[in-house]
């Protein structure tokens, strides 16, 4: 199944709240897991720190405490205990993050293992690893299928972005699958240096993947992050249309990926077969 992290340059853009939306809408059974090292915010938020006691101990430090004592057997055993359901038909669930950041540092020697636990479930996996920076957890980057940077067209996010991607991209090397999601759209009616385009935004950041534009809807956002009210009729609201036609393209161009994936390694099989059927008659 598909594993795609979504990060940021920091300065809270939403990517967060993008990221539990995409879960929210994903076509098919879905898990969100927090690994932001800062902590986990959608139990206090979308949740409204309402959660039943036994529900709200649930989550990511749980699961690192599986994996350090009973390694990735263990951990895959009791990860059906950690989990908390966002939504029933069809099931979105979620990972909780970390309500100490403090650990954070206590988790960085788990993060492979962790990666190769997600990569195995039997569904599509978000991950949201938080601002791109010394302390994300790289080992979930590099083995995401897709990596979307979720910042906002100013100029302040860009100028944070440039180098934070200049570094992802160098520790994950030129295959690396990257996209963008810009929140909102800059004013047409405004040009200045402070005021970028999706465009803008693009040729200042290299090549990237594959882009998408999401809607600047403050009130709809609020629900999803801080329990809010909102509008009545979330699903009709221009955050979740806009995230029901960027999940169709996010599950597209991953589905894609993989198969050129498993082409390619089929491909690379049938040429070493014969070489080592002739290794093999030669001795």
């Amino acid at each position: 199944m598909a594993m795609i992290a979504v990060t940021s340059p920091g300065g809270a853009p939403g990517a967060t709240t993008t990221a539990l939306a995409w879960t929210l809408a994903w076509p098919r059974e879905a898990l969100l897991v927090e690994c932001s090292p800062g902590g986990g915010t959608i139990v206090p938020g979308f949740f409204r720190g309402q959660l039943p006691r036994d529900l709200a101990q649930r989550g990511l430090w749980n699961v690192n405490l599986a994996v350090v004592e009973n390694g990735l057997a263990g951990a895959s055993h009791t990860f059906g205990e950690q989990v908390v359901e966002l939504h029933a038909q069809p099931q979105r669930l979620l990972l909780p993050g970390l309500t100490d950041p403090f650990l954070a540092p206590q988790l960085s020697p788990s993060w492979p293992m962790l990666s190769k636990l997600f990569k195995g479930l039997p569904y599509d996996v978000l991950v949201d690893v938080g601002p791109l920076g010394p302390q994300a957890p790289f080992s979930l980057l590099a083995d995401a299928d897709l990596v979307m940077l979720v910042m906002r067209p100013t100029l302040a996010q860009t100028a944070a972005a440039v180098p934070r991607l200049e570094n992802l991209r160098r520790a994950l090397g030129p295959t690396a699958d990257l996209g963008l999601c810009v929140i909102g759209s800059a004013n047409p009616h405004v040009r200045d240096a402070l005021n970028y385009s999706v465009e803008d935004v693009r040729r200042q950041l290299g090549e990237i993947g594959v882009t998408l534009t999401v809607a600047d809807d403050p009130k709809s956002a609020g629900r999803l992050s801080d329990g809010l009210a909102g509008p009545r009729n979330i699903e009709l609201a221009p955050l979740m249309r806009d995230v029901r036609r960027t999940v169709d393209i996010l599950d597209k161009h991953v589905a894609t990926k993989m198969r050129q994936l498993a082409v390619s390694s089929r491909d690379d099989t049938a040429r070493r077969v014969p070489s080592d059927l002739a290794q093999g008659g030669a001795r």
